[in-house]
């Protein structure tokens, strides 16, 4: 495996890991969310998805 696609890799798993905390914390916080924010925080960035993770 290059390492291009070794790093493209890594990078998909550590968004999907933000995803998941980013929606399990506000799931906890809020209550279940609509389709639309999650969606909306699928489609964040990785950078945002952590800013975010750091502000809940």
């Amino acid at each position: 495996m290059c390492n291009d696609a070794l790093y493209q890799t890594q990078q998909s798993g550590k968004q999907e890991g933000e995803q998941g905390l980013v929606l399990r914390q506000l799931q906890k916080r809020v209550g279940e969310l609509l389709d639309e924010v999650r969606q909306g925080i699928q489609s964040l960035s990785l950078e945002q998805l952590e800013a975010l993770g750091e502000a809940l």
